[in-house]
């Protein structure tokens, strides 16, 4: 008896699972894409990034995103907001609404008290790679990156690591001369920097540039052994490398700081970014705040742009520094519109975005928005590291042939049967029957169905159809797919 009281008392192993046992949070359901549990979409799989395609009215945004939305914030998650569209705010000020957290809103605009001092942030922050130049030089080399996004030619690489060259060297001038570099200051000393190797030793240029004043600042400030070291490199390259480039040379690297920095330093922006500091991207899993750039594109144009990307890229360099293990829960980044938005940078976060436990949504209509600012390849790294993919309808054929081509093709048998009648020599009727089949490689679906999915509205319902694809995985239909009717009524 003993024995069979110790049988029903011992732990039972399901599906590699103790029930009971406290399962891996990565594994929690966020949202059921049918109610079939086996359609569960997790943590995990959030985490392996999503993209979602549709043209302009397919459903995408009131069908899948809006459930995947809901679904993150039901789960208490924070995080970042990247905005194309005027209303976006709005939509995201309802989604809070309906889920219980309008209170974690922050909108981050010139109407509201935030500012975020990039610079200071970056090189005045916790951690053991705190000021460091280099985060800063690659800061500007990534908001570079967005505005001459076309150029794909070798020789931009030689101007990109110009470029970085004239900022690493501004920005160490400025911290030793002075503490702490700003965008004004930085600005400053290359607006004023010498021209000429006769301009160096000009007492009229060294009574009015910022660029000497540091340097003879610089001279008499106190200095780590890191400034001690880098010190000679900085002077030499402020009065000799730099004053005997060509002028045509000079004027293009300048030029190239010039039209990124002078967007952060006017009106509005200049306030946001280049003032003070009470916000950062800490709050989105400290605190688990979503965090909404209040800046649309379509408002405020390539600043608006840029903004976003800087906060985007700050945002997610501060994710994979934060400690997983005193802060948990996860994290999400999100993107309508997100060719706007997306850097070389982003294909190497989503390398480890599931580590951080960092879930990135990013929505578009087309392939072709992406290549349209990146390469192909680069567009194909970053869509490898998205692991789900949700397709609406389209009329893009580029990207349908895609979506088809991503489902794959599947070995498929298709019988065939015929009768035939033919008359003898007495004049009767035989009638002969065959039955067979061909095994061919087909797809699974043709790119031509996705031109056919519902897109909601009173004439279908306010039902959207959807493709879901989760790279390795399933479904309970037995396919590597799924198609989904969201509707555009539920919360």
């Amino acid at each position: 008896m003993k024995r069979l009281l110790d049988w029903f008392k011992r732990e039972v192993i399901v599906s590699g699972q103790r029930r009971g046992a406290v399962a891996d949070p990565l594994d929690a359901p966020l949202l059921y894409f049918s109610e079939d549990p086996c359609d569960a979409w997790t943590v995990r799989s959030a985490c392996q990034g999503t993209q979602v395609f549709g043209s302009t009215g397919s459903g995408k945004s009131s069908g899948s995103a809006r459930l995947i939305a809901h679904a993150m914030l039901r789960a208490g998650t924070g995080g970042l907001v990247l905005t194309c569209k005027p209303d976006e705010r709005d939509v995201w000020q309802r989604y809070c609404a309906e889920t219980g957290r309008t209170k974690d809103l922050v909108a981050f605009s010139p109407s509201q008290p935030w500012r975020f001092n990039f610079m200071q942030y970056e090189y005045c922050r916790a951690g053991v790679g705190a000021r460091l130049t280099e985060n800063l030089v690659r800061l500007f080399g990534t908001l570079a990156e967005v505005i001459d996004r076309k150029s794909q030619n070798g020789g931009q690489d030689y101007w990109r690591r110009a470029m970085n060259q004239l900022v690493r060297n501004a920005v160490e001038l400025a911290a030793i001369s002075r503490g702490v570099p700003t965008l004004d200051l930085v600005a400053q000393i290359i607006a004023t920097a010498p021209s000429s190797p006769e301009e160096v030793v000009s007492p009229a240029w060294q009574d009015v540039s910022v660029c000497h004043a540091c340097i003879v600042e610089g001279e008499a400030a106190q200095k780590d052994e890191l400034q001690r070291a880098d010190w000679p490199q900085v002077v030499c390259f402020w009065t000799r490398e730099f004053p005997a480039l060509s002028p045509r040379t000079r004027s293009c690297i300048v030029s190239m700081f010039t039209t990124l920095s002078e967007q952060f330093l006017r009106g509005e922006i200049r306030r946001l970014f280049c003032s003070d500091i009470n916000i950062d991207p800490e709050i989105t899993f400290n605190d688990r705040k979503i965090l909404v750039i209040d800046l649309p594109v379509k408002e405020y144009d390539d600043v608006g742009a840029l903004s976003q990307v800087l906060w985007k890229f700050v945002w997610q360099r501060a994710v994979e520094r934060r400690d997983v293990r005193v802060h948990p829960h996860p994290v999400f980044l999100w993107a309508d519109e997100s060719q706007h938005f997306t850097t070389r940078y982003d294909a190497t976060f989503q390398m480890t975005s599931r580590s951080v436990r960092a879930m990135t949504v990013y929505l578009t209509q087309s392939l072709a928005n992406y290549n349209a600012v990146m390469t192909r390849h680069e567009t194909d790294s970053l869509l490898a590291n998205l692991a789900t993919r949700v397709w609406h309808r389209n009329n893009c054929t580029v990207t349908n042939a895609a979506a088809s081509e991503t489902i794959a093709r599947t070995r498929q048998f298709r019988w065939n049967s015929g009768t035939s009648t033919t008359d003898d020599a007495n004049g009767e009727q035989r009638v002969s029957r065959n039955v067979g089949g061909t095994d061919s490689i087909e797809h699974q679906i043709l790119p031509g169905e996705f031109q056919l999915l519902r897109n909601g509205g009173p004439p279908n319902q306010c039902l959207v159809d959807g493709i879901v694809y989760e790279n390795g995985r399933i479904w309970s239909n037995g396919r590597n797919y799924l198609r989904v009717t969201f509707s555009q009524n539920d919360a």
